[in-house]
């Protein structure tokens, strides 16, 4: 079973109060300003959630096996008749429960700024199916990674290494090939675009500006491709890729199922 992240009710009590209350200083001060009913300022609030969920999930992904590796329980797991996709299902649902009060803060943001006709319903809607569904396939693998690693701190040392990698070094490395080819050829390949496709980012930050302007059919540039397409084809191709990322979680999770006993190094039977 996992343990709360703070188990003392007073350390969760002060780590909520002090959330909320830096939360509610940042409105106050933004709000006095007059930039609460900027659209962009909400990009900014959304890309934060979404960071600080994502290192959350891949923190208590890595360390879902930590107490059972830590004590005895884990060999009695793996001796138990308890199949790998019941383990795994379990350790899966358990990190999202984990995860529960920090995507409901991300929620109640949007939400809240839903209501007061900032932010549109739209984009609210598909920022949190993004946030959702861009974030799982980040917990299969800290799930595996748990599993397969013997040290809880390799585990989340791999974990942290592979978004960071796929957020920052593959799109450095792609802008530094379009930069030679500029100067090359004259011409940019954009090849570094193409990590928009991945990142969530990207789709919270196009969902908001371009749908929570009273619905105006504004044209958008699709990434390496540089198509323009309306609000309407942007809102069903960020739906086609919400998709993928279920897909991909869906066959994460089968596929770790199916190689438990191995990963694990248990018999088969």
């Amino acid at each position: 079973m996992l343990q709360p992240m703070l188990p003392r009710k007073w350390q969760r009590r002060v780590a909520t109060y002090t959330t909320l209350g830096l939360l509610g200083l940042t409105y106050f001060g933004l709000g006095f300003l007059g930039a609460l009913d900027q659209p962009e300022l909400h990009i900014a609030y959304m890309f934060c959630f979404q960071t600080l969920l994502l290192m959350i999930a891949v923190v208590f992904s890595a360390t879902c096996i930590a107490n059972e590796k830590e004590s005895d329980t884990w060999t009695l797991i793996i001796a138990s008749p308890l199949s790998g996709r019941e383990i795994v299902y379990g350790k899966f649902f358990g990190v999202l429960r984990r995860l529960k009060w920090p995507m409901i803060l991300t929620a109640s943001h949007l939400l809240v700024f839903t209501i007061v006709g900032i932010v549109s319903p739209v984009a609210t809607f598909l920022s949190l199916l993004v946030v959702i569904t861009f974030t799982l396939p980040w917990v299969v693998l800290g799930i595996y990674f748990s599993l397969a690693c013997k040290r809880v701190t390799t585990a989340v040392v791999l974990n942290l290494l592979t978004p960071m990698g796929a957020f920052m070094v593959i799109p450095l490395m792609l802008a530094f090939v379009d930069i030679i080819q500029r100067g090359i050829t004259g011409n940019s390949s954009r090849l570094s675009e193409l990590t928009y496709y991945y990142l969530p980012y990207y789709w919270i930050g196009t969902a908001i500006i371009r749908l929570s302007s009273n619905f105006d059919f504004y044209d958008i540039t699709m990434p390496v491709v540089g198509e323009r397409i309306d609000v309407i084809s942007f809102t069903f191709l960020t739906l086609g890729f919400c998709a993928i990322g279920a897909v991909v979680t869906y066959l994460g999770l089968k596929l770790l199922s199916r190689r438990f006993n191995k990963i694990v190094g248990r018999a088969d039977g």
